[in-house]
Parts: structure tokens; sequence; C-alpha cells
């Protein structure tokens, strides 16, 4: 798959359509800036999902890369090359997942040490942003569980033609 492959199958993805509604509707209904006891509190929110996803996600990756027998791994190499296409879907999603869990600590940080917090307003494209990248990033991780399934599919159906 070539670079510009890649960057269409990611566009054209339900995932990144949705991140972009999520992005037209948060700017559609937020009015102006968002006030900073606000706008921290989207991003501690976003922070504990993330991070309890991230998490989970990171482990599950590693028991799918050390779990499978080379017999296997050739077995779905073989067609369509799923397990190449898994492992760099997995991989696609932990970097958004660390990207949005990076940016909403640092968000948040940032959100901590305002010195007069009733005055001071978080600018509107940062929230939009922002909050696109966290559903970008959860569509992704939705999207590689449905990938994870259809490996343990694979996984039965390989058991089951070799006894």
């Amino acid at each position: 798959m070539t670079c510009w492959e890649r960057v269409r199958s990611v566009v054209w993805a339900w995932d990144f359509a949705l991140a972009l509604l999520v992005a037209i509707t948060c700017r559609w209904y937020l009015a102006g800036p968002l006030a900073v006891t606000a706008a921290s509190a989207v991003y501690s929110t976003s922070i504990s999902v993330l991070a309890i996803i991230f998490a989970v996600f990171f482990a599950a990756l590693a028991v799918i890369i050390t779990a499978p027998v080379d017999d296997f791994i050739r077995f779905m190499e073989q067609g369509d090359q799923f397990y190449t296409e898994l492992v760099r879907s997995y991989r696609w999603c932990l970097y958004w997942l660390f990207g949005a869990l990076a940016s909403g600590m640092v968000l948040f940080t940032r959100c901590a040490f305002v010195q007069h917090p009733e005055s001071y307003h978080e600018p509107r494209w940062v929230i939009v942003s922002f909050v696109s990248i966290v559903a970008y990033a959860l569509a992704a991780t939705l999207s590689a569980v449905g990938d994870c399934i259809t490996f343990a599919q694979t996984r039965a159906e390989f058991a089951m033609r070799r006894h």
C-alpha cells in the first residue's frame, strides 16, 4: 500500500468522518471561548478515559504480537496480509491515543497554571481541535477492536483447519 493510498484510506474512513462531524458539531455549539474551569473539566475527563484505553490497548497489542505461532502468521499473510495490516492498525491507533493523551495533559497543565481563571477563556479552536483528536482516537480504537475480533475469528478458523 503506497503512502497516498494510506492517506486516502484514512480520509475516507468512518472514524475520520466521525471526528470531522464531532469537530463541526463542537464548533457549531460552542458560541465562543470556553471558561478555563470548563476546559479543565473536558481535559481531565479525556485524560482519564484515554489513559485507561491506552493501557488496555497497549496490553492487547502485546498479546497480539506475542501470541501467534509462525504457522498462523503465515496463514494470515497468505491472502490479504491481514496480520501486517492488524499490527499497522494498532500502531496507528496507539499513536493517536498517545497524541490525544499527551495533548490533553499539556492543555490541562496549562489551564492549571492560569493566574486568574475567572478572566481567562480557552479559545474555541483549541477545544474543537482537542475534542476532534480525542474523537478520532476513540473511533480509531473502535475500528482496531473490530480488527482484533477479525483476528480472533481467523485464529479460530486456522485452529479448525489444523485439526
